[in-house]
């Protein structure tokens, strides 16, 4: 306990304005996001020997945009109740034109994971679809991997109030905040992709959208 009450005391300095969360509150916050990777990627092929597998619309299966994070926990307690994650990708957006002072557009989505113990490595997922990829440029346009280009941010929130935040690349705190249009919706939980009933014993159990306590 007294790790979470020094870390929401720091908290409540940060929204004065005395400390950044990004310092000496992350330091002292009981998760900590190690690492944040994206990779394109096709779905996973799964057959069925009751029905035919259908085509994709396309004729040609598009890729999916992975965005892959681990963290670990270090709370008081045996394990944290609850943690909720934002993602935001920046994209180009071509519905309007290019704003050279900021991202065109900023894409979200968040996800609950529940009953994490304290440990180290734990894993997290969030998954742009091939036809929001297509609409935001193409896999082309998907250029994370350059350490000049596009950036995501993992955010972590215990409580309702954020405790960390890891960006891909870590040049400009301010670019979620900069971008010329939000949209949200758009980056998908695993539970919610054909990865849901893969690799389950990596990930906590999630929160279902209509669960309750």
């Amino acid at each position: 306990m007294k790790v979470l009450l020094s870390f929401f005391a720091l908290l409540a300095l940060s929204v004065l304005g005395t400390i950044p969360l990004s310092a000496q509150a992350q330091n002292n916050s009981p998760i900590v996001i190690t690492k944040v990777e994206a990779t394109l990627v096709t779905s996973p092929a799964y057959t069925s020997s009751a029905a035919t597998m259908a085509a994709p619309v396309s004729g040609q299966p598009g890729k999916w945009l992975q965005i892959d994070f681990t963290y670990s926990v270090a709370s008081d307690e045996l394990m944290v109740k609850e943690i909720q994650f934002r993602a935001y990708a920046e994209v180009d957006d071509l519905a309007v034109p290019t704003d050279k002072t900021g991202p065109d557009a900023c894409l979200s989505g968040e996800g609950t994971y529940l009953n994490i113990p304290n440990g180290k490595d734990y894993h997290g997922s969030f998954y742009i679809h091939p036809f929001t990829v297509l609409r935001f440029g193409g896999e082309n346009a998907m250029g994370y991997q350059d350490p000049k280009g596009k950036n995501i941010r993992i955010e972590a929130d215990l409580d309702g109030q954020q405790v960390a935040y890891k960006d891909l690349h870590d040049d400009d705190p301010n670019w979620v905040s900069q971008a010329g249009r939000k949209i949200s919706g758009m980056l998908l939980p695993r539970e919610l992709t054909p990865w849901a009933l893969i690799n389950v014993d990596r990930y906590p159990p999630v929160k279902l959208r209509t669960g309750g306590d």
